[in-house]
């Protein structure tokens, strides 16, 4: 039997974003590719505090939910 579903990025744990969040920027950081969003961070804790950052991280994030199962 299969079954379906989808997910919402709002029905997941606010810190289960934050994790995702906190792993996108790391991504990002990491291959040097932040220069697409604005300001110019120079470790990655400066990044990951950055709010304005965070909610452009965020926006882009929720442009992949819902997610089908």
């Amino acid at each position: 039997m299969k079954y379906s579903f989808n997910l919402e990025w709002s029905e997941l744990s606010e810190e289960l974003r934050e994790k995702k969040i906190d792993e996108h920027i790391a991504y990002l950081f990491e291959n040097n590719d932040l220069e697409m969003y604005s300001g110019k961070w120079k470790t990655l804790d400066d990044a990951l505090e950055d709010l304005h950052l965070r909610d452009e991280v965020e926006e882009k994030i929720q442009m992949y939910f819902p997610i089908y199962f």
